[in-house]
């Protein structure tokens, strides 16, 4: 009854698409059907007819997605996955990133044996400025940032602003508990009165669920399943009877 009442949300009527952006050197066409859309307001717009958002582009964390709200043709639909497509990782680098008191990233740059000194690589630590990683050793370049309070990436390119690598990182609390540590005792207390169990780092087992056991009657559940059989017997040589 719901989709019923619901509106038609096809557009069948022509209309003139055009794209925008960084996919203005698309020609306009104009579309048969589409879909009846809303643009999400972190999305950047791709294509429009009049004031109506037809593609768009969203960005969420480190992946992209493009949406268009009509059928592509192959060549809009090659501009637009060349549009988000990852570059493959660079062999030559590797990058670590270590969270304790800050964020500690460490990048050996290494091709085919010979160290790469000399390069101008750059660290940006979520949406703040990308920040030159200075060389330490031959081939290696590391960088401490500020540890983040919330979960985030950390994103390495060269100089020409490649995209090297990226790195997710958790975040993290401030210096200021660090010195307070877990109370095991209290873990484990805690762990008690409530079913549950501590569950130390070192521990490679599976984890022993103790589920509590309830007793349940089976005598009414078994006397109806007995009658019920009985009946369905009954029943089957009733016609049994009558067809002989």
């Amino acid at each position: 009854m719901l989709e019923a009442a619901q509106p038609d949300r096809l557009d069948r009527s022509p209309l003139r698409v055009e794209f925008v952006g960084d996919l203005k050197a698309l020609a306009p066409r104009v579309v048969d059907l589409s879909n009846q859309t809303w643009s999400k307001r972190e999305a950047t717009e791709l294509a429009r007819t009049g004031q109506r958002v037809m593609a768009a582009r969203w960005r969420v964390g480190a992946g992209e997605v493009i949406a268009a709200a009509f059928s592509t043709t192959p060549a809009e639909a090659r501009a637009m996955a060349d549009l988000i497509a990852r570059q493959p990782r660079d062999p030559r680098f590797t990058v670590s990133v270590r969270v304790e008191e800050d964020a500690r990233i460490r990048i050996d740059a290494i091709d085919a044996g010979r160290y790469l000194n000399h390069l101008v690589l750059r660290a940006q630590l979520g949406p703040d400025a990308p920040q030159q990683i200075p060389q330490t050793a031959p081939g290696r370049y590391e960088l401490g940032l500020p540890a983040p309070h919330e979960p985030t990436f950390v994103t390495v390119t060269d100089e020409a602003g490649h995209v090297l690598d990226r790195v997710a990182i958790a975040g993290r609390y401030t210096p200021e508990f660090d010195a307070i540590g877990n109370s095991h005792e209290k873990m484990q207390r805690l762990a008690e009165q409530t079913g549950g169990a501590v569950v130390e780092p070192s521990q490679r087992s599976p984890i022993p669920f103790a589920l509590p056991r309830r007793a349940t009657l089976l005598a009414s559940e078994l006397a109806i399943a007995g009658a019920a059989s009985i009946a369905l017997a009954l029943v089957f040589w009733k016609r049994g009877g009558a067809m002989s």
